[in-house]
């Protein structure tokens, strides 16, 4: 366990660096890959790992992709700056700004959100806790008054169960 912990320090503090300068991005990139490849084998955290290596890649010039494809039969004409390009880079910034707030919005809910997971969805805290549920549900016998317990399988399907062991409001 301690060599993850070690491994994983160490992977953090060096990868932003490493993907930031030019020598090392392949590196970096390839730090990133086994991080998020090791988790995907280790956690059940779905496409995050897979969308997470992709996305990395946004490191690398359209330059080095360009000699890339060029290598491999692919040609990409090289194009003059203009008004599209400048769009180009304006949008995504502007969505990753999205993507860089929205995860804060659980701040603005009055509840605690550990508890209601009102704006857990999407947000940076999500997997920093589990909940082991247990559902028990007891009817009574009027005339007898004697609890029996009801097998709520029997009624609700997989995906009922599990939501209605996720969020209990």
């Amino acid at each position: 366990m301690a060599v993850f912990v070690w491994r994983g320090l160490v992977s953090d503090l060096l990868v932003v660096p490493a993907l930031l300068w030019k020598g090392t991005r392949v590196f970096g990139y390839l730090l990133c890959v086994v991080f998020h490849l090791t988790n995907t084998l280790l956690w059940k955290i779905g496409i995050f790992a897979w969308f997470m290596i992709g996305v990395t890649l946004l490191f690398f010039s359209p330059k080095s992709f360009r000699r890339f494809l060029s290598r491999h039969t692919l040609k990409i004409p090289d194009q003059t700056e203009n008004r599209q390009q400048h769009l180009v880079v304006r949008c995504p910034g502007v969505y990753m700004a999205w993507q860089l707030l929205w995860p804060f919005r659980h701040f603005l809910y009055p509840r605690k959100v550990s508890w209601n997971e009102e704006g857990h969805h999407f947000s940076w805290h999500r997997m920093l806790h589990d909940k082991g549920v247990g559902i028990r549900f007891s009817l009574f016998d009027r005339s007898t008054g004697k609890p029996d317990r009801l097998k709520v399988s029997t009624f609700l399907n997989e995906r009922q169960l599990s939501r209605i062991r996720r969020i209990p409001t």
